[in-house]
């Protein structure tokens, strides 16, 4: 399928399949055109047969219905976001443990320094974040779940892998997988019952908790995976506690490097959970699926409308 432009307007309309975005946009951390890929794009303009010119206002018209689909894509999306955010709020309603606020700026401190030199770590924010939840009945992750081993992964003729993108980091969950014929490092199984934590940037919440659907697949070495050792916290509230603010901030100010930061063992099992009565649990992680789930179907109808203003522009080639 070839590409599409739209011209007849101001600016300029470039759509098509997936595949021909992968191919013409230059995998970088910023996608970009390359102007070699931009002269071999085929340009593709409703005719009128009985004018015999340029139909303009089928242009506009086809312009016109991708951009509705685009805007109802973006706004099922801001929805998407919004649904996320009552998720954290409704944890910090129910526990009733205040987050510091945060410097937006810049701001002067000055202390003893113990162990670690980094700002972050030293920081008012979360001495003060770690002296809120010690207010609260907690226990530290240590004594919750443990840090499992990587084994090594038996040959198969291929593996289905997960990485890094392949997680949402906003719903905690394996959107995708690939299968491939070898294993190029070091990596994880996916466990029944077991969490898989990202130590790259673990702030982000790339958070598994491994089900019926995920058991079996193969995770990034990235991924570190940890068993609940302890009947006093429920497995899917610890998901939950682990992507919520009160365990992402206490990690941004923990992580360790420079282009690649990244949580240590030792700061992982350090971490302060907080540890409200099973019934609360239950009741938190009743109302956080159902969050989730309303989430989830926000998302897919974002992303259902976008692939249909995709498919608009390859109904016209196939006419």
């Amino acid at each position: 399928m070839i590409p599409i432009i739209l011209l007849g307007r101001t600016s300029v309309t470039i759509a098509g399949t997936n595949d021909v975005r992968n191919n013409i946009i230059r995998k970088k951390q910023t996608p970009s055109l390359s102007l070699k890929n931009v002269r071999n794009l085929d340009v593709f303009l409703p005719f009128n047969e009985k004018t015999k010119k340029f139909d303009l206002i089928k242009q506009k018209n086809i312009v016109k219905e991708y951009e509705d689909l685009e805007k109802k894509s973006k706004e099922k999306k801001k929805q998407f976001f919004n649904k996320i955010n009552e998720i954290n709020a409704y944890l910090m309603q129910e526990l009733n443990i205040a987050l510091p606020d945060e410097k937006k700026d810049f701001e002067c401190f000055s202390d003893f320094l113990g162990e670690r030199f980094d700002v972050p770590f030293n920081s008012p924010f979360r001495k003060n974040l770690i002296k809120n939840l010690k207010k609260f009945t907690h226990k530290k992750f240590i004594d919750l779940a443990k840090i499992q081993k990587t084994e090594k992964i038996l040959p198969q003729e291929y593996y289905n892998i997960v990485e890094l993108d392949d997680i949402n980091e906003f719903l905690g969950e394996v959107v995708s997988n690939k299968e491939v014929p070898e294993l190029k490092s070091q990596n994880t199984i996916f466990r029944i019952g077991e969490i898989l934590i990202s130590r790259l940037q673990p702030e982000k919440g790339k958070i598994v908790l491994v089900n019926e659907k995920t058991e079996g697949l193969v995770g990034s070495g990235e991924l570190i995976a940890v068993k609940r050792i302890s009947e006093e916290i429920l497995n899917e509230y610890f998901w939950i506690i682990l992507r919520s603010p009160y365990v992402l901030k206490q990690w941004q100010c923990e992580i360790t490097g420079c282009s690649r930061e990244r949580i240590g063992e030792t700061e992982l099992n350090e971490t302060i959970i907080p540890l409200p009565s099973s019934k609360i649990q239950e009741k938190i992680i009743t109302k956080v699926f159902l969050f989730y789930s309303q989430a989830k179907k926000l998302l897919n109808e974002s992303n259902n409308l976008k692939s249909e203003a995709t498919k608009l522009f390859e109904k016209e080639l196939t006419k």
